[in-house]
């Protein structure tokens, strides 16, 4: 069976001499694997060059192996501004990263697929700093991971006095809960509401959230800690420039 699918480059590795395997996340598929045979021999039915984060046009040939028969692409939109800018860059490929290591195959998604693709035009005009908190939550609360953060993830009791986070319970802590959770720790009422308002506001709204960098270096250690735990995903979000807040 032959389908027609548009998807994003994740990740792309030569093949032998002339060919090519891609990690992609596509809109009616989900994240595959495909290979392109022949991609260096100027095939005319290859008119991509295949560029990390670019969007593109695919016939694929779905097979119940892991790695698909790609026979055609064509480009669709390359977002050249990130190549232009290191920062911008590299918030796009923690985003990438995200979704590469933390989706499994086949598993489609319209939702996370629109979000990507909104992520990469806001990169145009927004700094990586704003964009990725927004990204990642809104990535964990649409593929069913998300922290509980509106009462005790323990005894389900509202949270109304001091709050803590706890990695390995996935959520938030009472206090009376919070000598059963060691690995927990104090977590601000901005990062909590910030983080709250992240999670609930349509994607270019959240963009527009103003935070302390007090807040947002908690929030960035919180997202970090949690991916790597729960999905297995270094973020390197400890590791990268901070923005300035805005």
């Amino acid at each position: 069976m032959i389908e027609k699918d548009i998807g994003f480059v994740l990740k792309r590795h030569d093949f032998r001499e002339t060919s090519v395997i891609v990690n992609l996340f596509t809109l009616r598929h989900g994240r595959i694997t495909g290979i392109l045979k022949g991609f260096y021999t100027l095939k005319k039915e290859f008119s991509s060059p295949l560029t990390l984060f670019s969007l593109n046009e695919y016939v694929l040939y779905p097979k119940k192996r892991e790695i698909w028969l790609v026979s055609y692409v064509d480009l669709i939109a390359a977002y050249e501004y990130l190549r232009r800018d290191r920062e911008k860059a590299n918030a796009a490929a923690v985003c990438f990263r995200l979704v590469e290591k933390g989706l499994p195959l086949w598993e489609m998604n319209p939702f996370l697929f629109s979000l990507l693709e909104q992520t990469l035009h806001s990169l145009r005009t927004h700094p990586g700093h704003k964009v990725i908190p927004a990204f990642v939550i809104q990535f964990l609360t649409h593929s069913g991971v998300q922290p509980e953060l509106t009462s005790c993830i323990m005894c389900r009791t509202p949270l109304r006095g001091g709050m803590w986070f706890s990695i390995a319970k996935g959520g938030l802590i009472c206090p009376g809960c919070v000598t059963a959770a060691p690995d927990a720790r104090p977590m601000s009422r901005e990062t909590v509401s910030s983080f709250l308002f992240l999670q609930r506001q349509d994607f270019p709204i959240a963009l527009r959230l103003r935070m302390s960098m007090k807040s947002r270096d908690e929030l960035d250690s919180v997202l970090s800690r949690f991916c790597g735990f729960h999905l297995g995903v270094d973020l390197f979000l400890r590791n990268r420039t901070a923005g300035v807040s805005t």
